[in-house]
């Protein structure tokens, strides 16, 4: 009987740090869970970030499609910073879009060496969005390219 009990005096820590060592885990695996959500939440933001600078390029690029369409009219409307359909352009990318104010977009319209007549010469749209996340270093930008015609 004195042996028994010699042996379960020389055991009592060891429930303690077996209790210490699951707190240890359980508290890890939970930071990693916080950290894996965060990581998430700000993918989920960059994809966003970057669909609504798709469909901005893209509704320019369909506002072209319907103005008049010659080289010389879409570089005085949309290919220069004060033109009429730039600037109402600019006012969605900037609404919808954060860090645009710093990194203005930009519409480049060239015309397509080789085309003509004039009535039918074709122009090379090239739209670039840029953006940059709140709290974030990196500028990001999506470019958009189409033949005009």
């Amino acid at each position: 009987m004195n042996a028994q009990k010699r042996v379960s005096r020389h055991q009592r820590g060891d429930m303690l740090i077996e209790v210490l060592i699951s707190i240890l885990l359980f508290s890890m695996g939970m930071l990693g869970t916080v950290a894996m959500q965060a990581t998430a939440m700000r993918n989920n933001s960059d994809a966003k970030y970057r669909v609504d600078a798709s469909f901005l390029a893209n509704a320019l690029i369909g506002r072209m499609w319907t103005d008049d369409r010659t080289p010389a009219s879409l570089q005085t409307k949309y290919g220069s910073t004060d033109g009429s359909g730039y600037t109402a352009w600019l006012a969605q990318v900037q609404a919808q879009l954060p860090g645009v104010t710093a990194n203005p977009p930009t519409v480049l319209v060239t015309t397509v060496a080789g085309s003509s007549p004039p009535a039918t010469s074709k122009s090379l749209v090239t739209t670039t969005v840029k953006w940059q996340a709140p709290g974030g270093a990196v500028v990001h930008r999506y470019v958009a390219v189409t033949n005009i015609k």
